[in-house]
């Protein structure tokens, strides 16, 4: 839009001046420059001097604190007020050729508010706000308007007919958890609307259309199980196992160990609502995109608690990147505040980075990452968990490694019924990993209800299981199949005797210690795979 002359109050200040100043100077030359009405004169001089300097409290002063009131505090835009003010004058100029206004409505932004939390939904817009700015640079003007939208107006002296494709370009935002667009709806002011307030609902009429004709906010959801969030880049280095074995070694046991095995392999969910320009950006990141960076435990903690129940997961994950020294985030924690679980995460965690591929740099040998650990001891990192690692970790024979079923068997479909987030999230991920299906779920009638919905293989039931405990499912599922089909396993902690000698006695198959061993899992599911076998072929 143009430039605007002087303003009719600073115009008519300069005629005061003018005339004070003038009247002032005749004054002075008869009284001798000493009189009283001389100085009142002086004084007035002096105030219109400020008003048509922009000095006073009618001047740019105010107009700077009006202006600075209009600026929206996340994206840093002019707002809504500010725009109606533009286009008001711009309409009024009798020199203006009209502006071109852009309503740009954002879809997939409420989904995306939805899962991962508002602080991370303000942080979006900031990104989007700088892109779609930058994109158009000295073409227009960008506005925040309410919610998820911006608008843009452009002056039509020099009309840019690529505005709208350079809108949506800008407003396109992915990651592994998102998609994020732009619907853009135009006005011609004055032609298509005579007012300011006409030409935004026109507009924003159009971008709504333009969404509707795009469906895709019915794609967006928040993700539905942990098992969905996971990292599908698998690293050199499988450290989960090894944070377990320090957990024990430095005190952590029962639940807390299953929380900690639970927490390395979900540490990194929160990057699923980072742009993926920041994940796969080479060389190092700038101040924008650390913003991003910094909230991703923020956002784990919330996906973990909010989505999944695993409150003490989310803790664990918010805490992950906070250092020894008190100089990590999100809460400056420092010492023995950060959460043992925590530190031993950070510096698990920070191993399996260093030794992964980076778009920036190569992997670091496992020698090369033990050193940096040992350098950031003290500062970074715990010095006693630096040392616990040290004793624990040991390169896997990736020879060795079995992979239950991957070929040439058939896959077994295995239900788990447990009431605890992070066991039920551990069961099923070495159960994914070694090949084979499975479906969970959280007390004993919603496992009655899926075994007989799917007729599972396998069983894995926590024996303490709310609503229905195992040993009364066992006995449902073993009334309902008398050719006793289905493996039957409890789990269940190996001081328990009693309850495993009760479960064995009304049917189960086998148990399984909490926290579990992978190990022994691998050996339970291969002696289960036999067994079922049998039990459906038994001329095999």
């Amino acid at each position: 839009m143009r430039a605007r002359q002087l303003s009719g109050r600073r115009v008519g200040a300069l005629a005061v001046v003018l005339v004070i100043g003038g009247a002032a100077v005749i004054l002075g030359v008869v009284s001798g420059w000493d009189s009283p009405v001389f100085a009142a004169m002086i004084g007035a001089l002096l105030g219109a001097l400020a008003i048509l300097l922009g000095l006073g409290p009618w001047g740019t002063a105010r107009g700077q604190v009006r202006a600075e009131a209009d600026i929206d505090r996340v994206s840093g835009l002019p707002g809504a007020e500010r725009l109606h003010a533009d286009l008001a004058a711009e309409l009024a100029d009798p020199d203006s050729f009209g502006v071109a206004l852009h309503v740009c409505a954002l879809q997939g932004m409420a989904q995306y508010n939805d899962a991962y939390g508002e602080i991370c939904g303000d942080a979006m817009i900031a990104w989007l706000a700088r892109k779609l700015t930058g994109s158009i640079g000295e073409r227009g003007q960008v506005y925040r308007l309410r919610g998820a939208t911006f608008a843009v107006v452009a002056g039509l002296a020099d009309p840019v007919e690529d505005l709208p494709r350079a809108c949506s370009s800008a407003l396109l935002e992915v990651g592994e958890g998102f998609v994020i667009r732009g619907a853009i709806g135009r006005a011609l002011l004055p032609s298509e609307a005579e007012t300011s307030a006409a030409g935004l609902e026109l507009a924003t009429r159009r971008a709504i259309a333009e969404r509707a004709e795009r469906p895709g906010d019915s794609e967006l959801r928040p993700p539905q199980s942990p098992l969905e969030v996971l990292p599908t880049i698998h690293p050199r280095y499988q450290v989960a196992e090894v944070a377990a074995r320090i957990g024990r070694r430095m005190g952590l046991e029962g639940s807390a160990l299953e929380e900690l095995e639970a927490a390395a392999h979900l540490r990194d969910v929160g990057n699923m609502a980072l742009p993926s320009v920041v994940l796969g950006r080479e060389g190092e990141l700038e101040g924008p995109e650390w913003d991003f960076v910094r909230l991703h435990t923020i956002i784990g903690e919330r996906l973990l608690a909010a989505n999944f129940g695993m409150e003490s997961v989310a803790r664990l994950v918010r805490s992950s990147h906070e250092r020894w020294d008190g100089e990590g985030y999100p809460d400056g924690l420092s010492g023995e505040q950060i959460p043992l679980g925590a530190r031993i995460l950070f510096v698990c965690s920070a191993f399996q980075d260093m030794t992964s591929e980076r778009p920036h740099r190569p992997a670091y040998s496992a020698t090369e990452a033990l050193a940096n650990l040992d350098r950031g001891a003290g500062t970074q990192f715990d010095p006693d968990v630096v040392l616990a690692f040290q004793g624990e970790f040991a390169p896997p024979d990736e020879a060795a490694t079995r992979e239950l079923g991957r070929r040439g068997r058939r896959v077994l479909n295995i239900l788990v019924a447990d009431d605890d987030a992070a066991s039920r999230f551990l069961l099923a991920r070495a159960i994914d990993a070694a090949g084979q299906k499975c479906t969970m779920v959280s007390d004993g009638i919603a496992a009655w209800r899926t075994f007989r919905r799917v007729r599972p293989d396998v069983v894995i039931c926590d024996s303490r299981l709310p609503k229905m405990n195992a040993d009364r499912l066992c006995r449902r599922i073993r009334q309902d199949e008398p050719e006793r089909q289905t493996y039957f396993v409890t789990l269940v902690a190996l001081q328990e005797g009693e309850r495993i000698q009760r479960d064995l006695e009304v049917g189960a198959d086998d148990f399984l210690a909490k926290p579990f061993d992978r190990e022994d899992l691998q050996t339970l599911l291969a002696v289960a795979f036999n067994e079922v076998s049998l039990r459906q072929d038994p001329l095999q």
